[in-house]
């Protein structure tokens, strides 16, 4: 193995940006869709961009148009022996999947989306206590 595997998330931690999308899973699932239709969308390989929405996808009609994680497995497969990651960068939630082995995709980071502070984001463990606002 020539890259570093990242420490998955713990079940408690798990939760999303925005109120309305849930929490995200802990690991994704082989049908999950790469997609976040606003924002960005990415299978990379040691952080080459090898798949994305936005630049793969511009005219996507149909659900059936978009990678899955079972077809960026696929390719996974073929080269495992690198740092594979799905990442999905929405305005109000962002996560990222490392391969962890055959078929085992793992959250590895999650966050508040691209419209919040880089200080905002919560890689591992929960969110800091918001700040007081004025009385």
């Amino acid at each position: 193995m020539t890259w570093t595997r990242l420490p998955g998330l713990s079940v408690s931690t798990l939760r999303s940006g925005c109120l309305c999308c849930g929490s995200r899973e802990a690991l994704l699932a082989p049908d999950a869709l790469i997609a976040v239709g606003f924002g960005y969308a990415a299978v990379t390989c040691n952080g080459e961009e090898i798949w994305s929405e936005n630049r793969n996808m511009p005219n996507a009609t149909s659900n059936d148009d978009y990678w899955t994680c079972r077809i960026a497995e696929r390719f996974a497969r073929s080269d495992p022996d690198y740092d594979w990651r799905i990442v999905l960068q929405g305005a109000l939630s962002d996560a990222t999947y490392q391969r962890h082995g055959i078929g085992r995709w793992v959250l590895v980071h999650q966050g508040r989306g691209f419209t919040a502070d880089d200080e905002d984001d919560v890689p591992f463990g929960d969110a800091p206590a918001p700040a007081p606002g004025p009385a």
